[in-house]
């Protein structure tokens, strides 16, 4: 149970805190064929997840959680153990879809988008564990979100199958591995 009051408090500040996803084409949300920017994929997050239709919303939580694929390319040799935590929280994001569109609307319109890369000079020494696990060619950011009504910042955010998607707790996710072996 403290796992789950744990994981729904998280859960909910990074509701508030960190809204980003990348579109793509094959969901049929975005209009060009290319990668997305940070700024771009957070943007088209956010008109989804605000969206009136309840599954124009869901495919934008679909789209911006992390999926089990996208665990087999970050951690090919520790796929199951990892997916236990992403999994739980995409099951979560999935359940918790309104009160995700409640959250992402409540400060108001989005007005800047900071990106933080963490393989990068604004990298933070939290995530050097995890950094050196996943592949170097995987870009993992966090991002800070100026808001009409306040600001927020991610958790980490990469871009992994072509898609931007969110990791929150990646950088404890040697700690987690080694417990769960």
């Amino acid at each position: 149970m403290m796992y789950h009051s744990r994981l729904t408090a998280t859960l909910g500040l990074f509701l508030t805190v960190c809204f980003f996803c990348v579109v793509t084409p094959s969901g049929g949300w975005a209009e060009e064929k290319q990668k997305q920017t940070i700024e771009q994929a957070f943007r088209a997050f956010s008109k989804g997840i605000s969206s009136n239709d309840k599954e124009e919303r869901l495919k934008a939580i679909k789209a911006f959680v992390a999926d089990k694929k996208d665990v087999e390319v970050l951690f090919p040799k520790h796929v199951e153990i990892v997916w236990k935590h992403f999994g739980e929280h995409r099951k979560q994001a999935i359940e918790m879809c309104d009160e995700i569109a409640k959250s992402e609307t409540r400060l108001g319109e989005i007005k800047e988008v900071f990106p933080m890369d963490m393989r990068g000079k604004d990298g933070r020494d939290s995530y050097k564990r995890v950094l050196a696990m996943i592949p170097k060619d995987v870009p993992v950011f966090v991002v800070g979100i100026k808001y009409e009504k306040g600001g927020a910042q991610s958790s980490a955010i990469v871009f992994v199958n072509d898609k931007w998607v969110v990791m929150w707790g990646l950088q404890t996710m040697p700690d987690f591995i080694e417990k769960n072996k």
